[in-house]
């Protein structure tokens, strides 16, 4: 199964979580983050695998805005994790762009009214509903995806953590693209726990 780190910040740790080789790792481009990369950060590595995708997450950035770190940051998916809209959504897919929209969820309700994005995501992201944008640490229940339509290929995130890995082989009727670990895999936040994200690997290799 394919995993993304999400939340990378500093530099020594990411070349020790590259070497886990991850399918997809995550920055977050957002100032409201305790995992923001920061005003002076130098950008992804020179040497950056190109077998690990680059992901930006933005919350409710201009476009204006978007655009200058499309210009900086050489990120291959562009993660959305705010209220942006379908229109949003669409100006980023015409420009070649992939896109990652996210949805928090809590109940099967919140699985509706996301026909307008289809045409313009090419992946949903599904995370914990809660005050903020993301990186609670808490899961939501997985029961609930039952009721997913497998229209748009999703991304699983919330709160994953090691004891929660068996659980995804009652995934396999899903269309699950890949699954999103952060804050339970870390010392700190933006740092994560090298040891922990290997045992992952580990686990994944066995779904």
């Amino acid at each position: 199964m394919k995993w993304k780190v999400c939340g990378m910040k500093y530099q020594d740790n990411i070349r020790d979580v590259l070497d886990l080789e991850p399918d997809y790792m995550g920055f977050i481009c957002y100032a409201g983050s305790s995992r923001y990369v920061g005003d002076n950060w130098k950008g992804i590595p020179q040497d950056f695998p190109e077998s690990t995708k680059k992901v930006g997450v933005f919350v409710n950035e201009s476009m204006d805005q978007l655009m200058s770190k499309w210009l900086k940051f050489p990120f291959d998916l562009w993660q959305l994790h705010g209220n942006e809209t379908p229109d949003y959504c669409r100006e980023l897919s015409e420009m070649g762009k992939v896109v990652i929209k996210a949805f928090p969820v809590e109940t099967a309700a919140d699985l509706k009214g996301w026909e307008a994005y289809k045409p313009w995501v090419q992946y949903f992201l599904l995370d914990t509903k809660t005050p903020g944008y993301g990186g609670s640490g808490r899961a939501f229940d997985w029961k609930i995806l039952n009721d997913y339509d497998n229209d748009i290929p999703m991304i699983l995130s919330g709160g994953i953590s090691l004891e929660m890995v068996p659980q995804l082989s009652r995934l396999s009727n899903l269309n699950l693209a890949f699954i999103d670990v952060n804050s339970r895999f870390e010392r700190e936040p933006g740092f994560k726990n090298v040891a922990k994200l290997s045992e992952l690997k580990r686990k994944l290799d066995t779904i």
